[in-house]
């Protein structure tokens, strides 16, 4: 149940409908994007090919006030390590490739949150060659308690002429648009990935992109007493 240690699992808490509506989000957009994915396209697992991402970790002080004063320099990180209160990630995005890139990146909390981190509403995401993007992440432990987050990076090819295809829409459904001008992929990721959606067929306007999603897990460990 607490593979992180007590009290690592989400609880329902005093609102079972609330979470079990936040479970059921997260369950169908991992499930929408493992299905989206196409396993040949690999840019990330090679050099100088297309979009690549590099992680940074500052130890944080969980004894200053607003976590201002950081223990200590800009350091690797290793995601098998566990996060603490105050600590912070840098998330660096780099087109080393030919072909620009339509990037989001969301972040899913321990009580199953879903959030964008990039890009800001209104806001291109899209990374031309030889552009970069960075992004801080601090982490704060709520209640205390240990737990799971998770970082991904949805990139998918540019495609000339085109407005981006911004995936922001996965974090909120207020903010699924269901708009026939959007891209392909977009209007496939939005309808699989809402909980309310009855839609089991459906045709697109074009062929779907191309879709890399880059994963990463973060263990959270509580602030020492």
């Amino acid at each position: 149940l607490d593979p992180d240690g007590p009290g690592s699992t989400p609880r329902m808490g005093d609102d079972p409908a609330d979470f079990f509506e936040r479970a059921a989000r997260t369950q169908r957009l991992r499930a929408a994007l493992t299905l989206a994915q196409t396993p040949t396209f690999a840019p990330w697992l090679r050099p100088k090919a297309g979009l690549t991402q590099t992680l940074e970790w500052v130890p944080g002080n969980p004894l200053a006030d607003g976590c201002d004063d950081p223990n200590g320099g800009v350091g690797p990180f290793d995601p098998v390590q566990t996060l603490g209160q105050c600590d912070r990630l840098w998330v660096s995005l780099h087109n080393g490739g030919p072909l620009a890139y339509d990037v989001t990146v969301l972040y899913i909390n321990r009580t199953l949150d879903v959030s964008v981190l990039w890009p800001a509403p209104g806001e291109s995401n899209r990374i031309e060659p030889e552009g970069r993007q960075d992004l801080g992440i601090e982490i704060r432990t709520k209640d205390n308690l240990p737990g799971q987050e998770e970082l991904i990076v949805l990139s998918v090819p540019a495609q000339p002429g085109t407005a981006p295809t911004d995936l922001s829409g996965l974090a909120d459904p207020m903010r699924l648009r269901r708009d026939p001008e959007v891209p392909p992929l977009q209007q496939y990721l939005e309808l699989a990935a809402d909980p309310a959606s009855a839609d089991r067929a459906f045709a697109f306007n074009g062929a779907i992109s191309p879709l890399n999603v880059a994963r990463t897990r973060l263990h959270l460990r509580p602030a020492n007493p």
